[in-house]
């Protein structure tokens, strides 16, 4: 029987934060957002609502750390391939509903991290 509760359990999704960090640092010299399923690729995972889960709360823990240090946030690099935009977790309650106002707040943020990264 397959996916029985005897079964072992995958090994939990890791992602370092410090080499997250490298990795969004290095999109925004690029001046590039990242996918979803690239970043996940980058730690040898798979795309799915577990990982992209797991993704995001370590997004939440290195965007923290960055305002701590007085730096851009990185978060908004990482987006859905389809639509070149965060997923709906990213935006805070206070951030506007309309798509296109979030679009262009996405936009603004991309590109403050974008000159942040030009001027290291």
């Amino acid at each position: 029987m397959t996916g029985g509760w005897d079964e072992p359990r995958p090994e939990r999704t890791v992602i370092d934060p410090e080499r997250l960090e490298r990795i969004l640092v290095q999109a925004a010299r690029e001046g590039r957002p990242v996918s979803y399923r690239q970043v996940l690729d980058m730690f040898g995972h798979r795309l799915g609502s577990g990982t992209v889960g797991h993704l995001c709360r370590v997004l939440g823990v290195v965007d923290r750390a960055r305002a701590e240090r007085g730096l851009p946030e990185l978060a908004c690099l990482v987006v859905r391939a389809g639509d070149g935009q965060p997923g709906a977790g990213y935006f805070a309650a206070t951030d506007p509903q309309d798509p296109e106002a979030r679009a262009a707040l996405v936009a603004r943020r991309q590109e403050q991290a974008f000159a942040w990264a030009g001027s290291l």
